[in-house]
């Protein structure tokens, strides 16, 4: 591996500084790279018209701790940025195989082939006088220019929207594509032979919306905004919503056919100001808006709230609650009149409900009667989804249902509130589900790899990019194999003459902590373990029907209905009971090379005759011996060195062992071990 830099300078629009001008974040941007050694290199400004149109008069900033991805065909590297204030130049360190062709993206994601993919982001910070964090999305590819192999010219994938507001109290604006087309998302890359990329196909994680979100500040009246989606062609233009913290909201809309090539710019403009905000369709149901405030079931109707929508059902009121159940009553709440198509149902749960209970969420194209139709297959619609108590307080609805019926899954519960959310004409556009980030590491099945050398894998398993790293790069190698969200990473090390090493691999999702895998070789050693061990602290046992874990070194050691006195003065572990017949077992952890024989030290073998011991080793290829490969039964119960040896043909690396003492009903603790003893 080698250590690599990177110069930027004015490149991509990470963060922008205007001194009264304003800053257009969509210029290409140009980066340049050391294939074999630290290096330093000016990038070179792209010479396009677009960018030079762009970038007139703006003065683009670097932010502080700033990252891009670098593909080398082994693994994507991340690699971060050092300045420590706000630059027009920065270095970016980190480290990277040779190659001779590096692909880069900014701020991640993920390569297969030649297709990079990356995620425009539906959610994007709403951020003055540029676009959002993270959001725009720039490709890079080292061999653009003949002269200079090293050069990184980053070009931006997407296209922006830019707007500015004259309201004062705006902390949400939301831009949809009027006829459905994708807005941001997930999708596919190629980079051309000059640098450009182009969207290649867009996956299902896609979004015909863009949002920009203040949280719990509001947008700067007067101050430019900008969404960041893909290029493309947009049939029926764009709509922009603006919304209050209150709910109420606005939209405007350009009806305009738009095609926006990367790079692209729509300007909206200045928007009004608003005087007619509009109130969003949402209901809320409480037990005085039922009048069902005793605890008997009672069938109302022709509830209405805000929206517009007819509400009818059966319910009791205790608890201050919504009260619906399963038997007997057929209760629940369903809608006789739509207020367009519902879009979210969430529920303020009551505390006398019980661990697990949950509601159903029906759907349908038409209208409910009562009730009593959520309880026949025939006219209850179609199931939607569950809120669990404990665990979920909202639903939102995927498909088109103008009717809504909610029902107890099984037995009583109780709800504060209900509220239904409705989407439509007229009604304020709800906000899509984005799926959460997944990041997981599975494996290995084991850490340890024999010194004569060999393999091991685990998997990665994650819907966002990430970046692998090794320590030690002459300790072992490795190699990636992606299906779908699966990544195995199948590590080899080679032959260790003498000592130990251990390769670490540090794992790092763009969206989360780091997870750190470790792989450990040494050169095969008899395993000793003594007593007291060195898990002493923790296995303390008082007794002859226990089962606890004794450790040496790297190594563990389940003791079964072995007694060790608490490490009273004992310096051994005994077995054998006088209350029943017992059997004392001492099994492996997987054991990375091939035992030849292992080795028990019994000091003390006290009743003989009416113990009656017997012993085996056996050999199994799993934790739970269900698969045992050999057993060795022929050393007898004695004092001294008791040594099983391991057939030959079963001598083989990452096996377990389990040694066994099986004592008939007579003493307490008739056969005592001081030292057992795995060799190579």
């Amino acid at each position: 591996m080698k250590r690599i830099s990177f110069i930027i300078a004015a490149t991509l629009l990470v963060a922008a500084t205007s001194c009264n001008k304003e800053v257009n974040p969509m210029a290409d941007n140009d980066l340049s790279v050391s294939t074999v050694k630290t290096m330093t290199f000016t990038a070179v400004a792209d010479n396009s018209e677009a960018t030079r149109t762009i970038l007139d008069d703006h003065d683009i900033k670097w932010a502080v701790g700033e990252g891009i991805y670098v593909f080398d065909g082994v693994a994507p590297r991340a690699f971060a940025s050092t300045n420590t204030e706000e630059a027009g130049v920065v270095t970016f360190e980190g480290s990277a195989a040779e190659a001779q062709t590096y692909y880069a993206i900014y701020p991640s994601g993920t390569m297969s082939g030649s297709t990079l993919t990356a995620t425009i982001p539906v959610f994007q910070t709403a951020t003055a006088g540029t676009f959002a964090p993270k959001a725009n999305v720039a490709v890079a590819v080292s061999n653009t220019n003949p002269n200079d192999p090293t050069e990184l010219h980053f070009k931006n994938v997407g296209a922006v929207v830019k707007f500015a507001i004259t309201d004062a109290d705006v902390v949400k604006v939301r831009l949809d594509a009027i006829n459905g087309e994708a807005l941001t998302g997930k999708v596919n890359i190629t980079v051309g032979t000059d640098g450009t990329p182009t969207v290649a196909g867009v996956t299902d994680a896609t979004e015909s919306c863009a949002i920009l979100d203040g949280g719990s500040t509001a947008l700067t009246a007067g101050s430019a905004y900008y969404f960041c989606i893909l290029p493309g062609q947009y049939s029926g233009g764009f709509k922009v919503t603006l919304f209050k913290a209150d709910g109420k909201f606005k939209s405007f809309s350009n009806k305009n056919a738009q095609t926006l090539s990367r790079s692209g710019l729509m300007d909206f403009g200045t928007l009004p100001a608003v005087t007619n905000w509009k109130t969003p369709k949402i209901d809320v149901l409480t037990r005085e808006s039922t009048g069902v405030t005793d605890q008997t079931y009672t069938v109302w109707s022709n509830v209405t709230c805000t929206s517009g929508a007819v509400y009818a059902g059966c319910s009791a009121g205790s608890n201050n609650a919504i009260q619906l159940r399963t038997k007997g009553d057929n209760s629940g709440i369903v809608t006789t009149a739509s207020a367009g198509s519902v879009a979210k149902v969430s529920v303020d749960w009551e505390t006398h409900t019980s661990a697990g209970r949950s509601i159903d969420i029906y759907g349908k194209a038409t209208a409910y009667t009562a009730a009593t139709d959520l309880y026949d297959e025939e006219t209850q619609g179609t199931l939607i989804g569950s809120i669990n108590y404990g665990s979920s307080s909202s639903l939102t609805v995927s498909g088109d249902y103008a009717y809504i019926g909610i029902r107890s899954n099984d037995g009583a519960l109780y709800l504060s509130s209900v509220t239904i959310e409705w989407a439509g004409s007229g009604a304020a556009p709800v906000d899509p589900v984005v799926a959460a980030p997944t990041f997981e590491i599975v494996g290995p099945d084991s850490n340890m790899i024999p010194s004569a050398g060999g393999s091991a894998s685990f998997v990665v398993k994650s819907n966002i990019p990430w970046t692998i790293a090794l320590d030690d790069e002459e300790a072992a190698e490795y190699t990636l194999s992606t299906t779908g969200e699966n990544t195995t990473v199948t590590v080899s090390m080679g032959i260790l003459s003498e000592g130990s090493r251990t390769a670490t691999f540090t794992i790092t999702p763009s969206d989360g902590d780091p997870i750190t895998v470790a792989f450990k070789q040494t050169v095969a050693s008899a395993i000793v373990l003594t007593f007291p061990d060195d898990n002493s602290e923790n296995n303390k046992k008082s007794g002859y029907s226990n089962s606890w874990t004794a450790i040496t070194g790297d190594y563990s050691f389940t003791i079964g209905n072995f007694n060790n006195n608490n490490w009273n003065t004992w310096t051994y572990i005994k077995c054998g009971s006088n209350s029943a017949a017992s059997t004392g077992t001492i099994t492996t952890q997987k054991i990375e090379f091939a035992v030849s024989s292992i080795v028990v030290t019994v000091d003390d073998y006290k009743n003989a005759a009416n113990v009656q011991a017997t012993t085996k080793l056996e050999v199994a290829a799993d934790a739970d011996f269900s698969s045992i490969i050999a057993t060795v039964n022929n050393v007898a119960v004695a004092k001294g060195d008791l040594t099983y040896n391991v057939p030959s043909s079963s001598q083989a690396t990452n096996l377990y062992y389990r040694v066994s003492y099986v004592c008939k009903k007579a003493t307490n603790g008739a056969i005592q071990i001081s030292k057992v003893v795995v060799n190579p």
